[in-house]
This record gives C-alpha cells, sequence and structure tokens, in this order.
C-alpha cells in the first residue's frame, strides 16, 4: 500500500492544508509543530483503522488520504469529533472486483496496538517506550508474524492479468520518460531564470554601492554640518559664560578706569595751561629780531671798535704822562681829545649791552621752543593713554551688556541646506532599503530555484520508479500478479538492530544483544565492553530505540505488512540545553539528539526507504532537513496560511465499505479557504501592527532594521534601543515590550491589556504563565490593579499557554527568548563599565576605589570613634541593600507562584504620608523636635509647607528654602518608588532626579555616571554616610522602581 495525498479539513468544507504528489518513497514534511503532530495523527488513523484514546499530542482535523495498492486506488476519510469519528474507505479506480474494503490485511494479521507501536509510534519518554517494544506481546506478535505461512495465490485472477501487468510496466516506463523530459525542460528554464537572477543581482548590487557611496557622503556631510552648528552653538554658550563672569568684576574694573581717565585728565589740562604760557612768551619774544648768529656778529664788531677806542684812549693818556715837564699845559687840548672817545667808547658799550639783552632773549626764546615741544609731545602721549583708556572702559561696558540671542549664522552651512540634506538622505535609506529587500528577495529565490535543480538531478524519485518498474518486470517473468501477494511479499530483510545502531553511534556501539529474558537490551561498544541500558545517557538510550524500531519495522515490512512508516520528529528540539532537554523529555517523549546523531538516523531512514518502504517524517529539525535535501529529497511544508480556491472533488465512489456507521460524505466542488488566526499578533506580522506609543514608529523600528513582530521580539533591546536612539526608548522598556509580544504571540484570546498586567504580576513570558498557580496569580493581579481578573479567566489563560507552550519551545522561541535576557544584561553591564572606565580614566576595581576613599575620609574625620560609627552604618547599609537584593532575586524566579499557601506581597514603600517627620530623609531627632515645635509634625505636612516661610520660621543659617526643597524632594521619592531607602533618596536628589517620572526615563548607564559623579563630592560622601557606593544594578532596580511608582495620594 502506498500514500499519494493526503488533506485536512478545518471544518465541513474548509480545507486546511493539502499533500499531494506524495512519493512511494521518504517523505519529508515541515511546518507548525501541531500541525505536523495533526498530520501524523492523522495519517496514522487513517491507515491503521484505530487511534490511541490517550493521543493527544496533536490537534484534531477531519480529514483523508488517497491510497494505491498495486493498481487500485481508495479514499479513506475521517470525520466527526474524537469522541465520535469515523472512518470510511471510497473505493476509486480499480479493475472489477480488486477494490478494498477494509485496511486489516495491510497487517498481515498482526494486532494493531503493536503495528501501531512500531509503524506509528506516539511521542514517549524512551524507557516507556523501549518497554513496549521490548514487552511480550510485541515479541509474540512479531514472532507470529514471521512464521506465518506464505500464500502465493489469490483466488479470482483474471485471464488478462498478464496483460495489465504489461500495460502497468509500460505505464511507469511512460512515466519514468516524461519525468526525464520535464526534468530537462525545467532544468533548463531554471537555468535561464538563475542567470536572469544572477545579471539583476549584478545590477543591484552595482546600484547598492552607489547608494551606500552616496548616504556615505550624505551623512558625512549632515555629521559636519552639524558639528560646526554645534560648534557655534558651544562658542556662543562660552561668549555667555564669558560675559556672566565678565558681569561679576565689572563696577570696580569701571571704578578704577574712571579714576585713572580722571587723573590723566586733569594732567592733560595742566599741560594746556603751561603751554598757552609758553606760548604767549614766544610770541613775545619776537625770535626773528634775536637771532643767535647776528647778534654774536655784532658783538664781535662792538668789541673790535672798544678795543680801538681803548687803544686810542691808552695813546692819549700815554702822551698826557710824556708832558709832565714841558712848558706849555695841555689841558687846552684834552677835552676835545678826550670827549669823543669817551662817546664813542659809552656808545659802544651801550651797543654791547643791548646786544647782551638780545643774546638773553635769544637764548629765552630757545628755552621756551624746546619746552614747547616738549609739551607738545607730552600733551600727544597723554591723549593717546587717554584715549586707550576711554577705550578700555567702552569694551568693558560693551562686553558684560548682555547678548541678544541670536540664531546660528547661515555661513556655518554655506552651500549645504541641512534640511534638504536629511531629506535627501531620508530617501535614500529608502531606496536603499528597498534595494537591499529586493536583492535579498532575489538571493532567496534564486537558493530556491537552485534547490529545485538540485533535486531535479537528485535520483530519489527516478530510483522510486526504476525500483517499481523492475518489480513490474519481475512480476511479469514470473507470470505472477500483484494482487497475488497481498499478504507476504519477496523483500527480504536487509537492517539488523546492531548494524542501525552502529549506524546511529558512529560505530561507538557495535552489537545489540537482548538480555536474559528478552525484557532488556544489552549494547556492545567499540572496545568491546557490554553496557546495560541503565548505564546509557538519554541521547544513547534514544538511539538503541530508533535502532530497534526500524529493524522490527524493517522486519515486518519483509513478512508482509503494507504500511508507511510515520515518524513525528525523532530528532528533538534544535540544541536544547541541559535544562530544556529535561522538560522535552518528559513532555515529548523523547531527547534532543546532536546534530550528527540526527544526520545519521536521516540516513538510515533513507536507507530504509531505498529498502522499498513508504517513510513519513514529519520534523523541523536542521540538520536532518539539510541532510535530505542534500540526498536530493524534496521538503514540503504544511502551509495554513493560504486564501486561494481548492477543488474539493472527490472521486465517484464504485464500493463504500463503512468501518463504523457514518451518514454519506457530501463535499462542496469549490470553496476559498480563509485562515483562522487565534492570536492578536504573530511572529510574521509587521511591526506596524505592534501599538507602540510612538507616533513615527515606522520610521523609528526602521533606524533599527526592526522590521516584523519577531525581529523585535527576539532582538537585543540594548542594541535596539541603541539603534532607535531616543531617550524614552531606552532596553528595559524595550525589554518590556518584548515581554508582551511574547505573551500575545503566543497565547490565544490575550490582548495586550491583558499582557500588561501580567507583565505586571512578573509573567514576562508564556513558560513562567504556564508555570504559575491559577489563585496565587490572581491574588498578586489584584495587588497590582485594581480590576483583578476572575479565577476562571486566569486559569483560561494558563491553560492556553500550556497548549502552546510546546509550539513555542519546538520553533526555538524559548530558547532565543533566553539567550536575549542574558545578552542583554552582559551587554549593559558592559557599556557602562567602559564608558565608566574612559571617564575616569582607570583601571582598579571600583571597589578598591572605593575602599581608599571611605579610609580617606576617616582620616580626614580622624578620631577611632567616627570611623567605628563609619563602619557600623557601612555594614547596616550594606545588610539592607543585601537584604533587597535577595528579596527581588526571590521574586524573580521562576517557582515564586507555585506555592499556594505563598501571600502574594506587594511592592513595599519604606515612608507613608502619615509618618513622623523624623522617619524622612535628612531629619534627624534634634531637627525633627525643631520642626515638630513650629507645626510640622508629619512627611505630608513637610511636603504641603511653603519652603521660604519655613525656613524663616526654622531660623538657622544652614537651613534655607533650597534645603527645605531638598527635603521634600527626598521625601516625595520615598513615598512614591518602592524599595527606595532615605539615603538612596539624597542620592537621587543630590545628583539632580528630583521625581519618579524623570528617574524611570533614564537608561542604567547614564543615569549611573550621574550618581557616580555625585557620590565623589563632599555632599554625596555626606549623603552615603560610609556606606558602599550605588553600582549599576543597584542603579537599575531604582529606574525599575521608579517605573512602579504609585501617586503621592496613594501614599
Amino acid at each position: 500500500m502506498t500514500v499519494i495525498g493526503l488533506e485536512a479539513y478545518e471544518g465541513p468544507t474548509q480545507r486546511a492544508w493539502r499533500l499531494d504528489r506524495l512519493s512511494p518513497g521518504l517523505n519529508v514534511v515541515a511546518g507548525d509543530a501541531l500541525e505536523r503532530a495533526s498530520a501524523a495523527g492523522l495519517l496514522a488513523h487513517l491507515v491503521l483503522g484505530w487511534r490511541d484514546a490517550q493521543d493527544d499530542t496533536g490537534g484534531w482535523r477531519e480529514g483523508q488520504a488517497v491510497v494505491r495498492q498495486g493498481r487500485s486506488e481508495a479514499t479513506l476519510r475521517r470525520r466527526g469529533e474524537p469522541q465520535t469519528a469515523r472512518l470510511t474507505i471510497a473505493s476509486g479506480t480499480a479493475p472489477s472486483g480488486t477494490g478494498l474494503t477494509a485496511v486489516d490485511p495491510w497487517r498481515a494479521g498482526a494486532p494493531v496496538e503493536v503495528i501501531a507501536e512500531i509503524f506509528c509510534p506516539r511521542l514517549r519518554p524512551v524507557d516507556h517506550a523501549l518497554a513496549r517494544l521490548l514487552s511480550p506481546r510485541v515479541a509474540t506478535a512479531i514472532r507470529n508474524l514471521l512464521g506465518s505461512p506464505v500464500i502465493t495465490a489469490v483466488p479470482g485472477r483474471e485471464a488478462d492479468d498478464r496483460s495489465r501487468l504489461a500495460a502497468e510496466r509500460d505505464a511507469i516506463a511512460a512515466r519514468i520518460e516524461t519525468l526525464l523530459s520535464e526534468r530537462r525542460r525545467e532544468s533548463a528554464t531554471l537555468e535561464g531564470t538563475l542567470r536572469e537572477i544572477d545579471d539583476t543581482l549584478d545590477r543591484l548590487e552595482s546600484e547598492l554601492d552607489d547608494l551606500r557611496g552616496r548616504l556615505a557622503l550624505l551623512d558625512q556631510q549632515l555629521h559636519a554640518s552639524e558639528s560646526r552648528a554645534r560648534y557655534a552653538e558651544l562658542a556662543r554658550a562660552a561668549e555667555q559664560t564669558q560675559d556672566r563672569r565678565a558681569a561679576d568684576d565689572f563696577m570696580p574694573r569701571r571704578d578704577d578706569l574712571d579714576q585713572q581717565i580722571e587723573r590723566w585728565r586733569r594732567t592733560l589740562a595742566e599741560l594746556d595751561r603751561r603751554q598757552t604760557t609758553v606760548r604767549s612768551e614766544l610770541a613775545q619774544a619776537h625770535p626773528t629780531d634775536a637771532r643767535p648768529e647776528i647778534a654774536l656778529a655784532d658783538q664781535r664788531a662792538c668789541v673790535a671798535v672798544a678795543e680801538r677806542l681803548v687803544a686810542d684812549l691808552e695813546s692819549e693818556v700815554a702822551r698826557f704822562a710824556h708832558v709832565s715837564g714841558a712848558p706849555h699845559c695841555v689841558c687846552a687840548d684834552a677835552h676835545p681829545r678826550l670827549n669823543p672817545l669817551v662817546e664813542t667808547l659809552g656808545e659802544h658799550v651801550a651797543r654791547l649791552r643791548r646786544l647782551v639783552g638780545e643774546q638773553g632773549a635769544a637764548l629765552r626764546w630757545q628755552e621756551l621752543s624746546d619746552e614747547a615741544e616738549r609739551l607738545d609731545r607730552s600733551r600727544s602721549e597723554l591723549r593717546t593713554q587717554l584715549d586707550k583708556l576711554l577705550e578700555r572702559r567702552e569694551t568693558l561696558l560693551r562686553t558684560t551688556r548682555p547678548r541678544a540671542e541670536e540664531p546660528l549664522r547661515a555661513e556655518f552651512d554655506q552651500g549645504f541646506d541641512r534640511r534638504q540634506g536629511e531629506v535627501a538622505r531620508a530617501e535614500l535609506a529608502t531606496r536603499l532599503a528597498d534595494t537591499q529587500a529586493e536583492r535579498d528577495a532575489l538571493l532567496s529565490r534564486r537558493t530556491d530555484l537552485n534547490e529545485r535543480r538540485t533535486r531535479l538531478l537528485a535520483p530519489a524519485e527516478l530510483a522510486d520508479l526504476q525500483q517499481q518498474l523492475a518489480a513490474a518486470q519481475s512480476a511479469l517473468a514470473d507470470g505472477g500478479s500483484w494482487d497475488r501477494q497481498p499478504h507476504r511479499s519477496n523483500r527480504r530483510t536487509t537492517l539488523r538492530a546492531s548494524s542501525a545502531l552502529a549506524k546511529l553511534s558512529d560505530g561507538d556501539f557495535r552489537e545489540l544483544h537482548l538480555a536474559v529474558g528478552g525484557r532488556s537490551v544489552e549494547v556492545v561498544t567499540s572496545r568491546g565492553q557490554r553496557c546495560g541500558l541503565e548505564t546509557l545517557n538519554p541521547e544513547q538510550r534514544h538511539l538503541v530505540l530508533w535502532a530497534l524500531r526500524l529493524a522490527l519495522a524493517d522486519a515486518c515490512l519483509a513478512a508482509g505488512v503494507s504500511l508507511p512508516l510515520i515518524i513525528n520528529e525523532p530528532f528533538g528540539p534544535e540544541s536544547a540545553s541541559a535544562s530544556h532537554r529535561d522538560t522535552h523529555t518528559s513532555e515529548h517523549g523523547g531527547v534532543s539528539l546532536s546534530d550528527r546523531s540526527a544526520a545519521n538516523l536521516a540516513m538510515l531512514l533513507d536507507d530504509l526507504r531505498r529498502g522499498g518502504a513508504q517513510v513519513f517524517l514529519f520534523t523541523k529539525r536542521r540538520a536532518a532537513l539539510d541532510r535530505f535535501r542534500s540526498l536530493g529529497h524534496e521538503v514540503r511544508q504544511i502551509e495554513m496560511a493560504v486564501s486561494v480556491p481548492a477543488k474539493h472533488a472527490a472521486p465517484v465512489p464504485k464500493v463504500v465499505t463503512p468501518l463504523a456507521e457514518a451518514p454519506p460524505i457530501r463535499e462542496t466542488a469549490q470553496q476559498v479557504v480563509v485562515a483562522k488566526r487565534d492570536t492578536l499578533l504573530s511572529v510574521e506580522d509587521s511591526v506596524e501592527r505592534f501599538p507602540v506609543p510612538l507616533g513615527d514608529r515606522s520610521e523609528v523600528f526602521s533606524r533599527s532594521r526592526i522590521r516584523t513582530i519577531g525581529d523585535l521580539m527576539f532582538a537585543d533591546p540594548s542594541a535596539v534601543a541603541e539603534e532607535i536612539d531616543r531617550d524614552d526608548v531606552t532596553p528595559e522598556l524595550v525589554s518590556l515590550w518584548q515581554a508582551h509580544l511574547s505573551l500575545v504571540c503566543t497565547v490565544p484570546g490575550l490582548s495586550l491589556q491583558d499582557a500588561t498586567q501580567l507583565t505586571d504580576a512578573e509573567i514576562y513570558s508564556p513558560e513562567e504563565l504556564a508555570e504559575a498557580d491559577a489563585e496565587v496569580l490572581r491574588q498578586r493581579l489584584a495587588v497590582w490593579s485594581n480590576d483583578g481578573s476572575s479565577s476562571e479567566r486566569i486559569a483560561g489563560w494558563i491553560e492556553r499557554a500550556l497548549d502552546r507552550l510546546s509550539g513555542w519551545q519546538a520553533r526555538g522561541y524559548a530558547e532565543r527568548w533566553a539567550r536575549c535576557h542574558t545578552e542583554r544584561r552582559e551587554r549593559i553591564r558592559e557599556n557602562a563599565n567602559r564608558r565608566l572606565n574612559r571617564r575616569r580614566g582607570e583601571t582598579g576595581s571600583g571597589s578598591t576605589l572605593r575602599i581608599r576613599r571611605e579610609e580617606r575620609l576617616v582620616s580626614q574625620q580622624g578620631g577611632s570613634e567616627r570611623a567605628d560609627r563609619i563602619e557600623r552604618r557601612r555594614r547596616r547599609d550594606d545588610r539592607d541593600r543585601s537584604e533587597r537584593r535577595s528579596e527581588r532575586s526571590s521574586r524573580s524566579s521562576k517557582g515564586r507562584l507555585k506555592a499556594a499557601d505563598e501571600k502574594p506581597k506587594g511592592p513595599r514603600f519604606y515612608l507613608e504620608l502619615s509618618d513622623e517627620i523624623e522617619k524622612a530623609p535628612s531629619i534627624g531627632p534634634k531637627r525633627a523636635a525643631t520642626l515638630t515645635e513650629i507645626g510640622i509634625a508629619t512627611v505630608r505636612q513637610l511636603l504641603d509647607a511653603d519652603p521660604a516661610q519655613l525656613a524663616e520660621q526654622l531660623d538657622d543659617r544652614r537651613v534655607d528654602a533650597t534645603v527645605i526643597v531638598a527635603w521634600q524632594h527626598q521625601a516625595s521619592l520615598v513615598c512614591r518608588v518602592p524599595e527606595l531607602r532615605g539615603h538612596d533618596a539624597q542620592v537621587l536628589v543630590g545628583s539632580g532626579f528630583t521625581t519618579p517620572e524623570e528617574i524611570a526615563t533614564m537608561k542604567p548607564a547614564d543615569l549611573f555616571e550621574f550618581v557616580d559623579a555625585f557620590c565623589d563630592t563632599n555632599d554625596g560622601q555626606r549623603a552615603l554616610r560610609g556606606s558602599s557606593r550605588p553600582d549599576l544594578e543597584e542603579v537599575g532596580q531604582w529606574i525599575a522602581a521608579a517605573r512602579q511608582r504609585r501617586v503621592l495620594g496613594a501614599a
């Protein structure tokens, strides 16, 4: 018997999926895990005519299978619900008297339970499955089957049987020729299509290179423009800062300049007066009449004349000296002779006096001229100095005058329009994304075409037809008929359990023996050691199980059993961890084989196909699928989301033999199949369907290469937040989105509002929801939300999560989800440490630096008593912090909701509005007593007080309105943020964060930088009070707690 077609229905008329043109050899089917299990269960039920009532591994679907026995075809149908299922056989085309009326002959008389355990195994635990295969019932059935007599004839052989065999042989030969010609034509068509795709890919690659170059150039221009604008803004900010600083010392400098200017002005006035006096004297001196050279010549002439006159006078006097003895008297003519000389001498003496006066005036004029020149120079220098002082004063006035706010000057971006550049960049990015998408689609198509061409060149289907042709030729040569041997075949057993185990284990085990009594087995290793099943690991026992099962199936086929081998996921999930393997073993009946073992089992199934068996393998294991593709087998897909017209016309039955009472089967001729989806979203949906509160979410996600819901759900949250580059999108917010998506994409009927409530109750994945206790979850939801969900509704969530958990794990979503969370924590921690080390320039450990700072603080403060007090505070704060961390980790463990008697606790707040004022941060006993005396006795009264008025009432120079505002911010934070201590609030407020809303939007690494910088200050040391500094983990916990804040009125 050979199955040639299989299809399933959503209802009486709607087709869910269809598998046609099935191979008589190996058929590999991939697709959704639940649909694979449903298809395997449907086919097993149809060919066996029996179904295990406890088999609930797959969903129930109505359907039918078309089978061929020799030249006869029949349609096996299943209708109704699981409790009232009806099976019918509708005989199709067949010679008269050869139609199929029952499925029992295909089992060759063996019990259906035994045949089902071998040919259609359920997913059971390995030990349970081995126990069933080694049970006495299976041994007895196989012994009877192998020892049954061979039926060599079937009554009613028709006279023209030989001619029909010849026609069948010719038909098979024609099919082989047709197949070869079709493959040659299709190969040529594929070759041409691949050449066209390669040419298009070359063109697209060139376009991509051009677009990348243009985009890089435009990015460079935009970055340069942004840098210039930023430089201008920084320059303007620096000028404003300089102006503010200059304004502080403006008045002293201006007064000093005014004094200097006044002093120099007085000096200049004195010089002006002196210059006026000198110039008036110069004007009176007549320097042209008293030139020194003229006066000197006149003096020389006067001196010469005076010398002559003196000589004459001396001669006359001498004459008087010689006439003393003369007889006559000389007195008579002495006067006339001496008088002219005396007069002339007097005139020359007077002239000489005048000349001396003129010489003195000339000297005076020269002195005044020199003094006038000096005054001119001094006055010019003084005027210059005074101008400089006035200019300095004007500059001082101008620089200290407030600057008007001016926009950035256009010369920073001369020749480049930034707005147009951004528009052009967006267009280029869109074109680049479209071109890349087109290229990726072509690459995917080329890959598919290459696989098709590989399958065309593979000999699998052709070998099956050649095998059928050889069998027909052999039957024709023997003069027999296929229909004469319905219960036994001439096939000889070729597969032994020992050889199968050796192939599966790569030679690690060479023999397989039944133990005493046949209820267990022993294996012989390559070194000759005998090992029992209890010494083997789960994977090795899994290999033993499949070696026994395939050997028994081969023996049954040789004994005349004419059934296909129907196997659902024999390889286990993809690359599961140890913990996941245990879960899969208990829930799905198998373990996760290594890729090598999975490929070996795929090879063994192909060997069974070569022996003439029809095999249906339902799997999505990548290693096995790759091996099947390399062997030339087509991997079929169960596609659920189809919306094309499908014809459901069934062949007209000639003989109908019901296996159970059933009404006539009616089928419609044409129906449009519409896929139904019971979850709000799926991983294949566009990310635009996710209602994120972002106005331009398509553009936002395009920057981070997020296209589908799956891309967002399994991406690294830190990488997504950095690529989105928005202040309101943090890695924690992205992880919250991912938690919501994991729930609504897996649990049917779950809305985003329901997912939000579940994440508030610390349910972040389908596994955690499936493991939750309904009553405890209801109480936890009641704590976090005002409208608590009913127990029935929560139980429905848990039940649906359990139903879909197998699909979540089989698709590898659970493993990708766990890996994503690990990568997020490591990424955030590494980025924060890298930025911290770069900012500090330190390589030592943070703890060593903190210890040194604390020791230095103690040494500065002095005194062993103060050091002891600081050490006690440090131990107390460290103990409180460790207690909070242990409480948070215990709440985040997976088993936190299993204990039914555990009472859920809501978030803990360390300060209430009704608490005494002494419990508020920064308020000690003495300060509390003072505040109580003036009417501030509770936290509420402190928050309602006016800071300025309260500071005036306290009358303490150390406490002003600013300090009181800080007290109010600290008390408000402790009242609104759960798990926040008083000194934590002091550190946050000192770092500049005064509201929970502002803290909730921060990234842990960024907030840690502000907090760490504040802790280095004296105020930060006083706030820590000697306790250990907050680390990155604690800062992240503050942010998470701020997102769970409460309103102030609820405190």
